[in-house]
C-alpha cells in the first residue's frame, strides 16, 4: 500500500490484521476523515467504527467509536451531511422504521444520534401480492421488493441528500407452485412491475451537525418495463470531475 505519494523510496506495506481490527465480516470504506483531501480507511465492525490513515508520516488509528446501533445486518452509508468536508455515517436502526442513526464526524471524534427522517428503511422482501396489470386485471404472485438508498450531494450545496429507488419484480418461489408464481411464469424476473423513486434534499443541520431533510421532491414512477430497473442492478450517480458542487444525474446499471 503506497502510503506517502511524496516519498519515492520503497515503502513497507501497513498491516491492520495484527490487532484484530479487520475481521472476516468487516466492512471497509475509503473516505476523508479530517477534510484535508487525503483518503482514510473507515473500518466498520458490529458495534464499532475505526478510522485509520496517515498522520505525521505514520499510518495510525485516528478515531474509534462504539455503539450497539452499528449492526452487520444493516447497511452503512458514508457521506458529508453538514458540508464541512468531513465524512459522516448513517445506518438504519431496524427494519421498517423511519429512525436512522447518524454518526457525525468533527474531524477528531464522532457523535451519534438517532433521528426520524420520515423515510422508512426496508430490507429486500418477498411478498405474495397483486398489482394492476397493464391490460386490465391484476398481476398476482410472489414479487421481490427492493429499495436502494443513496446519500450523496445531488444539488451541489456540499451536503448529502437522500435518494431512494424502490423496485418491484416477479420472483420465483418453486415450492409455492404455479398459481403463486403467476407473475414470474408470465414475465420472468427481467421485468419491472413497478419502479419508483424520489429525492429528499438536505435543508441544513443543527449545531450538532444533524441534518434535516425536505419532503419528497422530484419523484417518478415507471410501470411494466422489460430490461429496465430490475432487482439485479446497481444505482450510480454521474458527475463531471472537472466541476465542483454540481447537480448530479442518476443511472441504474442492470447486470
Amino acid at each position: 500500500m503506497k502510503l506517502d505519494p511524496n516519498n519515492s523510496s520503497i515503502q513497507t506495506p501497513a498491516t491492520l490484521g495484527y490487532n484484530y481490527v479487520v475481521k472476516s465480516d468487516s466492512r471497509i470504506y475509503v473516505a476523508d476523515f479530517e477534510g484535508d483531501g487525503v483518503a482514510d480507511l473507515y473500518i466498520i465492525n458490529p458495534g464499532q467504527l475505526y478510522v485509520y490513515g496517515m498522520k505525521n508520516g505514520a499510518f495510525v488509528q485516528k478515531a474509534t467509536f462504539s455503539s450497539g446501533l452499528i449492526k452487520n445486518e444493516y447497511p452503512c452509508y458514508l457521506a458529508d451531511f453538514n458540508g464541512d468536508g468531513k465524512t459522516d455515517m448513517v445506518t438504519p436502526i431496524e427494519n421498517a422504521t423511519t429512525n436512522w442513526y447518524f454518526i457525525i464526524n468533527s474531524g477528531e471524534t464522532f457523535m451519534g444520534n438517532v433521528r426520524d427522517i420520515g423515510t422508512n428503511y426496508f430490507k429486500p422482501q418477498v411478498v405474495n401480492s397483486c398489482y394492476p396489470a397493464p391490460s386490465g386485471g391484476n398481476i398476482c404472485g410472489y414479487m421481490l421488493q427492493q429499495t436502494y438508498y443513496t446519500f450523496t450531494d445531488i444539488n451541489g450545496d456540499a451536503k448529502a441528500d437522500l435518494f431512494y429507488h424502490d423496485i418491484l419484480t416477479p420472483h420465483n418461489v418453486p415450492e409455492a407452485g404455479p398459481n403463486a408464481n403467476g407473475a414470474y411464469l408470465a414475465y420472468g424476473d427481467n421485468y419491472s412491475i413497478r419502479d419508483k423513486g424520489g429525492v429528499k434534499y438536505n435543508m441544513g443541520s443543527n449545531v450538532n451537525g444533524m441534518p434535516t431533510f425536505s419532503a419528497y421532491i422530484d419523484g417518478w414512477q415507471n410501470n411494466f418495463t422489460y430490461g429496465g430497473a430490475i432487482n439485479k442492478g446497481t444505482p450510480i450517480f454521474l458527475n463531471n470531475p472537472n466541476i465542483a458542487n454540481q447537480n448530479l444525474d442518476y443511472a441504474f446499471l442492470v447486470g
